[in-house]
């Protein structure tokens, strides 16, 4: 079964890519249908969990985007009107 590198390895320790790159992992290993059950729920389980972190990652950096776009275009404003 498809396992992190380090088993204790906390999931939000984990970049978006690698999280993504497990997800892809999993997905191939749980198409493949060689596991037993309890091995692809066990994987179903992990995946689902990478998708959330990678959900919250992209809305963590969508926000991110968000403010830096708001805080240089409040800044432009502010040096328009200056001149």
């Amino acid at each position: 079964m498809t396992k992190l590198k380090n088993k204790n390895e906390n999931l939000e320790d984990i970049t978006f890519e690698k999280a993504f790159e497990n997800l892809q992992m999993s997905v191939k290993e749980l198409e493949s249908g060689d596991l037993s059950l309890t091995d692809a729920t066990n994987l179903y389980e992990k995946g689902m969990k990478l998708v959330a972190l990678c959900n919250e990652i992209l809305t963590k950096t969508e926000l991110k985007i968000s403010e830096i776009k708001n805080t240089y275009a409040q800044e432009d404003f502010i040096d328009n009107n200056e001149e």
